[in-house]
């Protein structure tokens, strides 16, 4: 999951980073028309038009910049790119004068761009905005007028060659940014397979000492059966004769002449406690595992 919502960051900043392109794009587009304009003298209405796209696409750079919700960013660019797409086709003679086709081609990489549902509205949106664009240059020419028909072709060559090399500026800058983000995401995976050999190594060596502890569990509790074993049948043995002949001398009458047998028994018995006690004790220093077979 975290890895999951890790890549999901890297591809916002990356579309973000997208967004961020086009639109130097276009504002370099624009900003090279004004410059023209201004050169030869046209401050009228072609001027006025190329003012009024920079201040949108500038607009739109700044929130592409600032504003953290890359669903609100993608929303202004959609605004800005119809709304541009529109009055460029209107008054740069639609298709004809290609513009408008230029800014429906990015407007289209924006959408190729994004992801989810973002990117089915945008290119939805291209096809419908093509088909209407179409109707109109074919059937509703006379709405369709074009404030840059003065220029030279020498300048609209120079202005269609400089939109395509822009273009596949834009283009090259993307497939340096997704190879960068390739190797990113490729170099994670490296990173998250080793960590998880390294990983499955520790589950392995836990394993192995987790099955260590167990046989010595079990063997220290077999030791301590045995023990109980040796305790009863052992143990138990000297001590209860002894128990038994101290008992008859208290309840019984032994005469001076049956003393010393009383006397050697419960020395005997001792003996053979001591004896005992003794190879416990061996036992417990030495770590011996077969306490049966050693206290026989």
């Amino acid at each position: 999951m975290f890895i999951q919502s890790l890549l999901n960051i890297k591809y916002h900043e990356l579309e973000r980073r997208m967004f961020f392109r086009t639109l130097i794009v276009s504002i370099a587009a624009i900003l090279l028309y004004i410059v023209y304009d201004i050169w030869v003298g046209n401050f009228n209405e072609k001027l006025y038009s190329g003012f009024f796209g920079l201040v949108l696409y500038s607009s739109c750079l700044l929130i592409t910049i600032n504003v953290k919700n890359l669903k609100t960013v993608i929303y202004f660019n959609t605004v800005i790119f119809i709304s541009s797409i529109f009055g460029s086709f209107f008054t740069m003679n639609g298709f004809k004068g290609a513009f408008a086709l230029d800014l429906l081609n990015l407007y289209l990489c924006i959408g190729l761009m994004t992801s989810g549902t973002s990117r089915k509205y945008i290119i939805a949106a291209t096809f419908i905005l093509t088909a209407i664009f179409c109707y109109i240059q074919f059937n509703h020419s006379y709405l369709i007028s074009d404030i840059r028909e003065g220029d030279s072709y020498f300048v609209s060559l120079a202005f269609m060659l400089l939109r395509f090399f822009l273009t596949l500026g834009l283009g090259l800058s993307v497939k340096e940014e997704l190879e960068n983000e390739k190797n990113i995401i490729s170099k994670m995976n490296v990173d998250l397979f080793l960590k998880n050999e390294e990983i499955k190594e520790i589950n392995t060596k836990l394993e192995i000492l987790v099955e260590i502890r167990t046989k010595e569990i079990v063997s220290k509790n077999q030791q301590l059966m045995e023990f109980a074993y040796f305790n009863a049948h052992n143990i138990r043995g000297p001590l209860a004769r002894m128990l038994g002949l101290i008992y008859v001398l208290k309840k019984s009458k032994v005469g001076l002449d049956e003393l010393p047998e009383y006397i050697e028994n419960l020395d005997q018995s001792s003996k053979d406690l001591d004896k005992m006690i003794q190879k416990i004790n061996s036992i417990l220093e030495e770590g011996l595992t077969n306490p049966r077979q050693n206290l026989n």
